[in-house]
C-alpha cells in the first residue's frame, strides 16, 4: 500500500503547488493519509472553503474539529480512498472554478 499512498500524496502535493498555490499553501507532514493546506488569504476563507469542500472529495475544514475558535483557516485533504488521477482531475476542476471568481488572482493558465 505504501507505493499507492505515496503516488496519491505526490499527486496531491503536485497539484496543490502547480494549480492551487495562489490560494492554498501545503503544510509539510510526514505521516498519515492526509495533507493540510493554509488558505493564503484568510479573508477569502469563507468564499474559498465551500468551493474546496464541493470539489475535493475527502476535504474538510480544520475548523470543524479544532478546539480553538479563532484558528487559521486551513483545509485537510484525505487521500486514502481516491486515486491519484482523480485527485488531479478534481483539483484542476477546483482551480477552474476558483479562477473564475471576481476575487481570483490572475496568472497563466495550466498547460
Amino acid at each position: 500500500m505504501r507505493p499507492i499512498y505515496a503516488e496519491r500524496r505526490e499527486a496531491l502535493l503536485d497539484v496543490l503547488h502547480r494549480a492551487l498555490g495562489e490560494w492554498l499553501q501545503p503544510i509539510p507532514s510526514e505521516a498519515g493519509l492526509h495533507l493540510a493546506a493554509r488558505i493564503r488569504d484568510p479573508a477569502l476563507a469563507p468564499k474559498i472553503m465551500p468551493i474546496v469542500l464541493h470539489f475535493a472529495a475527502g476535504a474538510e475544514s480544520t475548523a470543524d474539529y479544532a478546539m480553538a475558535c479563532d484558528i487559521e483557516p486551513m483545509v485537510t485533504f484525505g487521500y486514502g480512498v481516491i486515486d491519484a488521477e482523480e485527485i488531479t482531475a478534481a483539483l484542476i476542476d477546483l482551480r477552474r472554478v476558483l479562477e473564475k471568481r471576481p476575487w481570483a488572482v490572475k496568472r497563466a493558465s495550466l498547460g
